[in-house]
C-alpha cells in the first residue's frame, strides 16, 4: 500500500472539530517531530530531523492523493518486508507522548484487507504505546 503525507506533532492537538481533507503536502508547523513521505524522497522534513532507516524495498511513488502527480508522492510499501524505523534514543525522546496533546495524521491508501501494521510506537506488542493498523479490514 501507499503512505504520503505523514505528519506527527508534539504538544500540539491540530484539530479539535471539523477538519478539510488536504489538497497539497502537509507543510510543517510548530511542534513537527516528523514530516515525511511529502515528496520523492524518503526522509524527514521536521525541524529535527529524525534519522529514518529504509526496510525492504519501499520506495517513493508518483501516485498521491493530490490531482497533479507533481505535487505529491507516495512511499510505497509492497507488503514483503517494507518498513522505515525510526533509531530508539530519537524514539525516546520526540515521539514519547504520555498523556500530552499530539497529533498523527497521513494519507493511506491499502491495497489489501490482510491484518497489517501501518504506525507503531510500541516497542513490543504488549506495550500500551499507540499504533495504528488495519485489522479485519478495518482500520
Amino acid at each position: 500500500g501507499y503512505i504520503c503525507n505523514l505528519r506527527i506533532t508534539n504538544l500540539v492537538s491540530l484539530y479539535n472539530d471539523h477538519f478539510g481533507v488536504p489538497t497539497a503536502p502537509l507543510p510543517k508547523l510548530a511542534g513537527t517531530c516528523l514530516l515525511t513521505f511529502t515528496d520523492p524522497t524518503i526522509k524527514d522534513k521536521a525541524d529535527d530531523r529524525t534519522n529514518m532507516t529504509v526496510f525492504g524495498d519501499t520506495k517513493m511513488q508518483t501516485f498521491s492523493p493530490f490531482q497533479l502527480v507533481n505535487t505529491g508522492a507516495a512511499a510505497y510499501f509492497d507488503g514483503d518486508g517494507d518498513y522505515c524505523a525510526v533509531n530508539q534514543d530519537e524514539f525516546d525522546t520526540s515521539f514519547q507522548f504520555g498523556n500530552l496533546s499530539f497529533t498523527v495524521e497521513g494519507w493511506i491508501y491499502a491495497q489489501s484487507n490482510s491484518t497489517m501494521g501501518i504506525i507503531d510506537t510500541r516497542p513490543s506488542a504488549s506495550a500500551t504505546d499507540f499504533n495504528i493498523s488495519i485489522t479485519n479490514a478495518r482500520l
